[in-house]
């Protein structure tokens, strides 16, 4: 019995060690374990502060985005009313311009038209005084004339 009793002694003692032996490759493994997944998150962690980074720094970027684009569209309608607004002064402008020069031409035209009609009564005042003047030496030519040939005819009804 003794015997027996050392020999389970012995195997309880082998089996102990062996159990030992796994117990510190369990352990092993364990802590192996433990600073993998420690590692692991730790990698995770600084990972997740990485792209929580680039996150708010691409939303901070969208924002900024979108803020610039109304700054900027505000900007091209208001370049674009101004534009509208001179163009329109521009029209303005022209349009006076051509008007004060239409009036100016007209003006001109109205002083030639003036200038002309007074030469043509001038000119048609001066005909009709030579027309006058022409009748006059008309008629007291036809009176020599008669008188010539009245003159004339006496003479040859006194030959005669």
């Amino acid at each position: 019995m003794q015997k027996r009793l050392d020999e389970n002694k012995e195997s309880t003692r082998t089996e102990r060690k062996a159990m030992m032996g796994d117990v510190e490759k369990y352990k092993k493994l364990y802590f192996e374990t433990e600073s993998q997944m420690s590692d692991g998150e730790s990698k995770y962690e600084r990972e997740k502060a990485l792209w929580e980074g680039k996150f708010t720094f691409l939303e901070q970027q969208k924002k900024d985005a979108k803020k610039s684009l109304a700054e900027a569209q505000g900007k091209f309608e208001q370049t674009l009313k101004n534009l509208q607004k001179h163009n329109r002064t521009g029209k303005s402008e022209s349009q006076q311009t051509y008007t004060a020069k239409l009036q100016v031409l007209e003006k001109r035209q109205l002083r030639e038209i003036e200038e002309l009609n007074d030469k043509h009564i001038l000119d048609n005042t001066h005909l009709s005084e030579q027309i006058a003047t022409l009748k006059k030496q008309q008629k007291e030519s036809q009176d020599k004339t008669l008188k010539v040939n009245q003159g004339h005819y006496s003479d040859v009804e006194r030959v005669q």
